[in-house]
Order: structure tokens, then C-alpha cells, then sequence
């Protein structure tokens, strides 16, 4: 009779040990299913935040952009010399890329279809140079500024009328990562 209490004991106390066990192994995978998930949540968290940093820094880089694409540098005729309008438009131009440094920015100078390729060539060459003094002096730090002369291989008006020899006469700015 002790014998049969004894077996039956044990036998409980196996079964108990058995779902203790078991209770321990889902507790564990439990566990790990919860880890996996919030380890998850947090890649997820930061995808999102880099995303929307990237998101950001194109956003500011578009706006850089827009800047230089509405900046329109004036000169006149023949001449290198900024007007006061285009020194005006370069204060603010310069403040942008001073907040910016960690880009570079490509000038490029282009002239009307007046006079000849070489002469124009040399001439826009000479007005991007005085774009990139300027903003040097503005604070622009000189490194960040690469400048090209390009005449009048790209215009983006007719060389017909005055307004568009006038539109011609420009510097373009671009963001060299």
C-alpha cells in the first residue's frame, strides 16, 4: 500500500515537474516572442526616423535648390560686375550655404550669344569666379565652391531680343554632394 502511494506520488510529482516544464518552455518562448517584438517595433521606430530624417535633409536640399534656381545673378553686358540686386540675392544665397556647409556647390556662368565663343567662354568663366569671390567674402567658405565658364553653350532663352540676351547673361548654382 505504501509502495502504490509512493509510485502514485511520484508519478504526480513527474507530472507536475513535466508541466512545470512546459509552463517554463512557453514562458521562454513567450519571452522571446516579446523580445523579438519589441526588438522589432524599435527597428521599425528607427526606419521610421531615419526615413524621416532623409525625408528632412532632401527637403532642405530641395529648398537649397529653389533658392538657387529663383537666385538669378545679374551682370551687365560684356561686364563681370554684380549689379546691387544680385549682391542682395547672394547675401541670402550666402547665409544658406554657411547653414549648409556639409554640401559643396558647383557655379557655373553663362553669357548671351553677343560676341565670340571664345570671348563669351572666358567671360562667363570670369563672372562665376566673381559669384564664388563674393560669397567667399560673405563667408562662404571657398573650399565648398567649384566655378566653370560656360558662354553661351546652354542658353535658356532666344539670343534674338534683348530680354532673352538679358535671361542668358546668368549663373547657376548646383549642389555637389
Amino acid at each position: 500500500n505504501l509502495t502504490k502511494v509512493l509510485t502514485e506520488t511520484t508519478l504526480k510529482v513527474e507530472a507536475l515537474e513535466a508541466e512545470k516544464a512546459e509552463a517554463k518552455a512557453e514562458a521562454d518562448r513567450l519571452a522571446k516572442e516579446k523580445a523579438e517584438a519589441k526588438a522589432k517595433a524599435e527597428a521599425d521606430r528607427l526606419a521610421k526616423e531615419k526615413a524621416e530624417a532623409e525625408a528632412k535633409a532632401e527637403a532642405a536640399k530641395q529648398s537649397l535648390l529653389d533658392n538657387f534656381s529663383i537666385t538669378k545673378v545679374e551682370f551687365k553686358s560684356g561686364k563681370t560686375e554684380l549689379t546691387s540686386k544680385s549682391k542682395k540675392l547672394l547675401d541670402e544665397t550666402a547665409k544658406k550655404m554657411i547653414d549648409n556647409s556639409n554640401y559643396r556647390y558647383h557655379i557655373s556662368g553663362h553669357t548671351d550669344n553677343i560676341g565670340n565663343d571664345e570671348y563669351n567662354i572666358k567671360l562667363s568663366a570670369n563672372r562665376a569666379k566673381e559669384v564664388k569671390s563674393y560669397l567667399i567674402l560673405q563667408g562662404v567658405d571657398g573650399d565648398l565652391l567649384t566655378t566653370e565658364g560656360l558662354g553661351s553653350l546652354q542658353p535658356i532663352a532666344t539670343n534674338d531680343t534683348k530680354e532673352g540676351r538679358f535671361l542668358n547673361r546668368r549663373v547657376e548654382f548646383k549642389i555637389v554632394e
